[in-house]
C-alpha cells in the first residue's frame, strides 16, 4: 500500500495497522491510560456519573411534570369557573395564577423530599 500500513485483506479483519507503526489493542491502552489520568485530574468517574445523571435526568422530569400539572388543573378550574360564572377572562387569568403557584409549590416540596439535591 502506498501509505506504509499493511492488511490481511480487504475485508477489514482487524489487522489493519496505521501509519504511526502501533496496532489497535496498543492505541486502545493507550487511550485508557489517558482517560484514567484525565479522570484522576478531574475527579470524574466514568462508572458512577451515568446513575447520577440518569437520577438527575428523572428528577427533573418529575419537577416539569408536577409544574405543568399543577399549572393545568389551575387552567381548567378557571375556565370552569369562568363556564359557571360568565365572567370569561377573570377565572381563567386567576386559575393560571393559581396553577403557577401550585405548581411552584409541588417542586419546592418535592425539592424537599429529595434532599434538596
Amino acid at each position: 500500500m502506498a501509505n506504509g500500513s499493511k492488511s490481511d485483506g480487504p475485508d477489514g479483519d482487524g489487522t489493519n495497522v496505521p501509519p504511526g507503526g502501533t496496532d489497535l489493542p496498543d492505541r486502545l491502552r493507550d487511550l485508557d491510560a489517558r482517560l484514567n489520568k484525565f479522570q484522576a485530574e478531574t475527579g470524574r468517574d466514568r462508572s458512577k456519573g451515568y446513575v447520577k445523571e440518569g437520577a438527575a435526568y428523572g428528577r427533573a422530569l418529575k419537577h416539569v411534570s408536577e409544574f405543568v400539572g399543577g399549572t393545568m388543573a389551575g387552567l381548567l378550574l378557571g375556565w370552569l369557573t369562568d363556564l359557571a360564572t360568565g365572567w370569561f377572562p377573570l377565572g381563567l387569568v386567576t386559575g393560571l395564577i393559581l396553577g403557577f403557584v401550585t405548581g411552584f409549590w409541588n417542586i419546592y416540596k418535592s425539592s424537599l423530599r429529595s434532599g434538596g439535591s
